[in-house]
């Protein structure tokens, strides 16, 4: 059967990580066996490790004609889809695995971040409570199930999740930045402050922790001039741009702080690099437009001014 050896041949290129040879062992492969399903699981696979998930959806939507009842492979189709941006789909596929398997943990919780991309929040919430009831001690749900509290500033669920992350796992780092995000919520800074450190005690290298820290700091300075809030904010961003020098959030609050100090040169530098950044930083371009207006560098300007509206509604379309 030179179907099967197109088949092994493929296998092997694979695992060597040669996936167009691969890809083009398994084309060879699917022209020659009539056996549809291996062909096509196999060319979902490969489609999918290559990034191509539209096209990886497709091969498990040709297995799933042949046989529309198996719930691993209608959540393999649910996966594609959604990270292909096909989200209707993906939620189609995830619901009819859910109802062949309803205690089908990863189904819940992919369906549950595929309604969360798309604001149906109250959808999701049911969605990361089901997956939380069959598995209670699973972090990244509780997680998730935080940030959807937190993004509709329901401080009250939220403390309630973290006061069970603090009894599960005292000693991770990410329970006391849920804390602090449950004070800045009710807007209890000095508290949100106190938790972050917390944070850092059990965790002295986040710099997500130094983040929020200096976000907190900065707010303080912000709200009553005071540079000493806003030096210890420098200096906490300062700490986390230095473990993570992509970090686009960290270099946009760094340049605030900065601006707020009165040191114009390490303000725009900071902002220079949150605008190039992944995920852009919409308004680290609007502040260097009223730097290079205030420099009169017009022309630079009405380019930093123009890169902010684009951003923005980037920003808007994504939410």
């Amino acid at each position: 059967d030179n179907s099967l050896g197109y088949l092994k041949r493929a296998e092997a290129h694979q695992v060597q990580g040669d996936l167009a040879q691969a890809l083009e062992d398994l084309l060879m492969a699917s022209e020659l066996s009539g056996d549809v399903v291996t062909v096509s699981l196999r060319l979902a696979d490969i489609y999918y490790e290559r990034g191509e998930f539209v096209e990886a959806a497709r091969h498990y939507s040709e297995v799933l004609a042949l046989d529309p009842d198996v719930p691993n492979i209608l959540y393999q189709q649910g996966l594609a889809c959604f990270r292909g941006g096909l989200e209707e789909q993906a939620i189609d596929a995830l619901s009819r695995a859910i109802e062949l398997q309803d205690d089908f943990f990863e189904a819940l919780y992919l369906r549950g971040a595929v309604y969360r991309s798309l604001n149906r929040n109250s959808e999701a919430e049911a969605d990361f409570i089901r997956a939380l009831s069959l598995r209670p001690d699973e972090k990244d749900v509780r997680s998730a199930l935080i940030n959807l509290y937190l993004s509709d500033n329901n401080a009250a669920k939220v403390l309630e999740l973290v006061q069970l992350e603090i009894d599960l796992q005292p000693q991770d780092a990410y329970t006391y930045l849920h804390l602090a995000d449950v004070h800045r919520l009710r807007g209890e800074h000095g508290e949100a402050i106190e938790a972050v450190n917390l944070a850092l005690e059990q965790d002295p290298n986040l710099p997500e922790a130094y983040l929020r820290l200096g976000e907190l700091w900065l707010a303080e300075g912000m709200r009553g001039a005071d540079h000493v809030a806003l030096g210890k904010a420098v200096a906490a961003l300062e700490s986390a741009s230095k473990m993570d020098p992509s970090n686009g959030p960290a270099a946009l609050a760094l340049g605030r702080a900065c601006l707020a100090m009165g040191d114009e040169e390490k303000a725009f530098a900071e902002l220079q690099r949150a605008a190039e950044a992944t995920p852009i930083q919409a308004e680290a371009h609007r502040l260097l437009g009223d730097l290079y207006s205030a420099r009169r560098g017009y022309g630079e300007a009405i380019t930093a001014c123009l890169l902010y509206t684009s951003d923005a509604a980037d920003d808007l379309v994504s939410v």
